[in-house]
């Protein structure tokens, strides 16, 4: 998945011991969570899918928590600020996967 991200092979396939963040005209856009902590948060979301693959889903539901995968690991990495994420804001991305099937 770094492929297009790191160029140091070294660091591809690892986890980050850096802090990271996306900045833009000197300010700050995004800090991901601090890089003591990313260990942790992918046990949780491993956790998570862990679960998931151990329950019979509903194709719809299948798709909503692919969402859902997608946008923890991206706050994961690239949140907008890790620790003040409006999770409540999120439903719209997280039910765009599943009502686009219902019009198929």
């Amino acid at each position: 998945m770094s492929n297009n991200i790191l160029s140091l092979k070294s660091q591809k396939g690892k986890l980050r011991n850096q802090q990271v963040g996306i900045f833009s005209d000197g300010k700050v856009e995004y800090m991901a969570v601090e890089p003591e902590f990313v260990k942790v948060e992918f046990a949780k979301l491993f956790f998570d899918i862990g679960e998931l693959l151990n329950t019979d889903l509903l194709y719809k539901e299948t798709f909503y928590y692919a969402s859902m995968i997608h946008l923890m690991f991206e706050k994961i990495h690239i949140g907008y600020n890790y620790y003040t994420l409006k999770m409540d804001r999120c439903v719209p991305f997280l039910l765009m996967l599943p009502t686009a099937l219902r019009s198929v």
